[in-house]
């Protein structure tokens, strides 16, 4: 049983994407003859319920998912509910478990932790629990015998060539295809690449992927493509990479196939550095299909810029900006603040190079500002220490990523209140957030009026004081706090 828990910020039919690392993991799972369930919280209206009348005595073990933050809270809900109810392991894995393996594996809901990548791991740790065969050989994870923690040596990336198919029959597709590119209305993803070469100060990839970047060949990924198309009626498919855009000549290559081929009629990508975009050709891109890209931009600071080891320059990004504006792809620019080192200045830099996207280039999209965040795993999390930031202690700590300013020791106290309103207000300066609530008429009215006063505070810069979006916060603090409750009376 491959479990993917709830992450706090779930939208049924707007956010929910395919489980698709617990699909990889199941894939040589399937071809080695083991019956595999996937439950995912996120669509189960009756999950805990749907777990109880799962499990069974044939089962090996139960695997968990999660990433740093809320997903960990409903991650612990569910494996203790398991043990209650049942004897068999339950493994961890993903992101955090990996990154902070010795921390997780203290945790008494916890058994194994399957580090990094699992397709070959997983299945060398099922058949070892099926037989009954000891697992302090398999490289790749970390377990507890009593009070002895032991952590495996490492395993080694896998060929992404060499995997197994993705089960898609393990999932009912339909519940995740959702109008993710503009214009379409049938969508899934497509992973086509793992890890990222370059050293973003933020980003877990250094540790997770130590800094490489493994991909797929492009023949294979098309043929995929072509598959989901025809199996789901699929007009538009979106690529989730860390890094898409790494190799210049592989995209103008995947482009060219998809005008030859005319396999899809419309894609987007969610992971774009946008230092990668330069060498590409736009009316390549454009005659391929593309209709969406989320770029990372962070700051329009150059001293930030610099600091979180970004590699480029703000005439530079300008550049990229003015090409997308005689554009129909439509860009999504991603922004964070709450740098230690950022004062009024740099903040004011990034707010003014918001403004000129939105002159610039109306059809683009701003994200909300995020609060940079010290992920474990990231060069971040290392330095924001020697600021006061005191890491959780323990696993179930980790369960709020939300920062609230108190606890966001790294920010300068007179920036904190400011870089808060920023990442709420900014949500709603455009029509991300309207586009997002078409069909449904009450959500309209409010996000409408939640835009009329972030534009007022955007435009006369008065970012201190925003008592409404501050209520609005502790509204959806609020929302994740009773979701979690009731996912406890649901299993009853």
């Amino acid at each position: 049983m491959l479990i993917f828990p709830k992450t706090g910020q779930d939208l049924k039919n707007i956010s929910i994407q395919m489980p698709m690392g617990l699909m990889c993991i199941a894939a040589p799972l399937v071809q080695e003859g083991y019956r595999v369930t996937i439950l995912d919280q996120r669509i189960e209206e009756y999950f805990f319920r749907k777990v109880k009348q799962c499990l069974s005595n044939e089962h090996v073990c139960a695997g968990i998912t999660t990433m740093t933050g809320s997903q960990i809270l409903y991650a612990l809900q569910i494996a203790k509910f398991i043990r209650n109810i049942s004897h068999i392991p339950i493994v961890w894995g993903g992101n955090h478990p990996t990154l902070m393996a010795d921390q997780t594996i203290r945790n008494e809901n916890v058994d194994i932790v399957v580090r990094g990548e699992g397709e070959i791991t997983f299945l060398e740790l099922i058949n070892n629990l099926y037989l009954k065969k000891p697992i302090n050989g398999i490289n790749g994870i970390s377990w507890r015998d009593g009070e002895t923690i032991y952590h495996n040596p490492e395993r080694d990336f896998c060929d992404l060539d060499g995997l197994h198919p993705v089960p898609y029959d393990l999932i009912d597709a339909e519940k995740y295809i959702l109008s993710q590119v503009p214009g379409k209305r049938r969508s899934l993803e497509v992973y086509t690449s793992r890890g990222c070469p370059s050293n973003c100060i933020f980003c877990y990839n250094k540790s997770f992927n130590k800094s490489r970047y493994r991909k797929k060949n492009i023949n294979a990924v098309i043929e995929e493509i072509e598959y989901l198309a025809k199996r789901y009626n699929l007009d538009s498919i979106v690529i989730n990479d860390d890094n898409f855009f790494a190799d210049t000549e592989r995209i103008h290559y995947f482009c060219k196939c998809l005008i030859a081929k005319k396999v899809i009629q419309g894609w987007g990508c969610l992971g774009v550095r946008i230092d990668c975009l330069e060498k590409i050709n736009f009316g390549l891109l454009e005659e391929s299909g593309c209709k969406q890209l989320y770029i990372g931009i962070e700051s329009g600071s150059e001293k930030i810029l610099s600091y979180i080891k970004k590699n480029i320059t703000i005439n530079r990004i300008k550049d990229i900006i003015n090409r997308f504006s005689g554009l129909k792809i439509i860009a999504h620019y991603n922004f964070m603040v709450g740098y230690p080192i950022e004062d009024r200045d740099d903040l004011f830099h990034t707010v003014e190079l918001a403004r000129y996207i939105m002159k610039t280039d109306p059809k683009a999209y701003l994200s909300s500002f995020h609060l940079i965040t010290p992920y474990p795993g990231t060069e971040f999390y290392e330095m924001v220490q020697r600021y006061g930031f005191v890491p959780p202690r323990a696993l179930d700590k980790w369960a709020n990523i939300r920062w609230e300013t108190e606890n966001a020791a790294w920010i300068p106290p007179k920036m904190r209140k400011i870089d808060l309103n920023l990442t709420l207000l900014t949500y709603f300066i455009d029509r991300k957030g309207l586009d997002r609530v078409e069909h449904n008429i009450l959500l309209k009215i409010f996000f409408k009026i939640l835009m009329i006063l972030a534009k007022w505070h955007w435009r006369y810069r008065k970012f201190k004081f925003c008592p409404e979006f501050r209520l609005l916060n502790r509204l959806m603090n609020y929302k994740i706090a009773s979701e979690a409750e009731k996912d406890i009376l649901n299993r009853l």
